[in-house]
């Protein structure tokens, strides 16, 4: 996650696709990191199932949250949603 945090500090980034579960590390632990510098989407993809679960991913700064397996077209309409409410 780090190389990941060194590549944002460095680029432009429009929008990042997540998993909760990154290794050892939960990528929750890093959402203040990235939005920090800019207000990006960020998209959680989890194999959690549950509702609640999903709600409270939200609320710690998760834009949106797909459910695992992801459907393609709704991972495309998702991330156009989120790039088009961005501008």
């Amino acid at each position: 996650m780090e190389s990941a945090i060194a590549i944002y500090n460095k680029n432009t980034i429009d929008i990042i696709l997540t998993d909760f579960y990154l290794g050892k590390v939960k990528s929750d632990r890093y959402i203040d990191k990235f939005k920090e510098k800019q207000n990006i989407p960020i998209i959680l993809m989890t194999a959690l199932p549950s509702y609640q679960l999903q709600k409270q991913y939200k609320v710690e700064g998760f834009d949106t949250v797909l459910p695992k397996p992801i459907d393609s077209k709704r991972l495309i309409q998702t991330i156009a949603q989120q790039l088009l409410s961005k501008k």
